[in-house]
C-alpha cells in the first residue's frame, strides 16, 4: 500500500517554505501561526501515549477508522477536538521558529512510528490508533491544513 504520509513527508521542507507571515486561509478562522502550532500539537498528542476521551459512539468507531484510511478528505471547517483545547502550545509567535518545531516533531512522529512496534495514539474521534492510522490521520490533517492556506 502506498504510504502518502512518506510521500508528503519528504515535500513539507518546500511546502513550509512557501508559507510565508503574508498567507492567509481560504477558509475557517485560524490565522498561519495558529494554525503551524496547531498541527504541530496533533503530533505531540500523538506521540504522549495519553488516553482521551472518544467522542464517537464505540459502535461507529470502525466506519470512523475505515473513513480514516480512505482516501476522502477531512472536511472543511470540522471542529477542533477537545484534548487540543488543553494542550499547552508554546507562546512564540516566530514564524521560523514555530516552522522548525513543526518539522522537528513531525520527524520525531514519523521515526516513532516506523520504529517502535508497539506504538498507539488516540484520537478524540477515530479512537485507538496504531502507527499506520495514525501516519494516515497526520498525512490528512497536514494536507487538510496546507490547503487551507493554498500551499498544497
Amino acid at each position: 500500500m502506498k504510504d502518502s504520509f512518506e510521500d508528503l513527508y519528504t515535500q513539507i521542507p518546500t511546502l513550509l517554505a512557501k508559507l510565508n507571515a503574508g498567507a492567509t486561509p481560504e477558509w475557517g478562522s485560524m490565522h498561519l501561526l495558529q494554525m503551524l502550532k496547531h498541527v504541530t500539537a496533533g503530533f505531540e498528542l500523538s506521540m504522549g501515549y495519553k488516553e482521551c476521551e472518544v467522542t464517537t459512539p464505540e459502535e461507529k468507531i470502525p466506519a470512523f477508522q475505515r473513513f480514516l484510511m480512505s482516501e476522502k478528505p477531512l472536511m472543511k471547517n470540522s471542529k477542533i477536538p477537545n484534548n487540543y483545547l488543553d494542550f499547552k502550545i508554546p507562546k512564540t509567535d516566530d514564524l521560523e521558529e514555530i516552522k522548525k518545531r513543526f518539522l522537528e516533531k513531525l520527524t520525531e512522529l514519523k521515526q516513532e512510528t516506523e520504529t517502535n512496534p508497539n506504538f498507539w495514539s488516540i484520537h478524540e474521534n477515530f479512537g485507538k490508533l496504531n502507527a499506520e492510522q495514525t501516519r494516515m490521520l497526520h498525512f490528512k490533517h497536514i494536507t487538510h491544513h496546507f490547503t487551507q492556506f493554498g500551499v498544497i
